[in-house]
């Protein structure tokens, strides 16, 4: 992937059906036909938190998908999240950032100054690309519930406008 083919759209950084440990996560737009494989997370691009599959076989996802990314990626303990991977970091409550990046380039980086207990905060319709998603006027809290009872939409569509 290049800067702008993996936009980040949607995070739940406090959730409250179940515990931090299980149930943060974070989505990520796709807009090109990409492999995720060595894709680097974190907070901190000079130092990823976790490196996905650096040296595994292919992850080829295609334009238009949405990426979960989870703290604990089993759907029985993590609030409900179908099909998502493994990020292996936390995410700060109070607020903090949040990038993905390859090889040491960022591919799309985003902050936020503060979160809503067991509601995740998503990235308007119209803003969902790697400059507009960086303006908190472009954010919104999710009111959709899943899974657990969380509220957000991982996986799907953003449910603000």
């Amino acid at each position: 992937p290049t800067a702008g083919d993996l936009v980040i759209t949607e995070w739940m950084p406090n959730p409250d059906a179940v515990g931090d440990t299980d149930g943060e996560w974070f989505e990520v737009l796709v807009s090109a036909d990409v492999d995720l494989n060595g894709l680097e997370l974190g907070d901190d691009p000079k130092s990823p938190d976790s490196t996905i599959s650096p040296t595994g076989e292919c992850i080829a996802v295609t334009a238009g998908t949405r990426v979960v990314f989870a703290r604990n990626p089993d759907m029985l303990t993590n609030g409900g999240l179908e099909s998502a991977i493994e990020a292996g970091f936390t995410l700060s409550n109070g607020g903090g950032a949040l990038f993905v990046g390859i090889g040491g380039d960022v591919l799309d980086q985003i902050s936020y100054t503060s979160s809503a207990t067991g509601s995740s905060t998503s990235v308007m319709t119209g803003s969902e690309d790697a400059a507009a998603n960086d303006d908190e006027l472009n954010h919104c809290t999710s009111n959709t519930p899943y899974g657990a009872g969380d509220n957000g939409t991982p996986g799907a569509e953003n449910a603000c406008e």
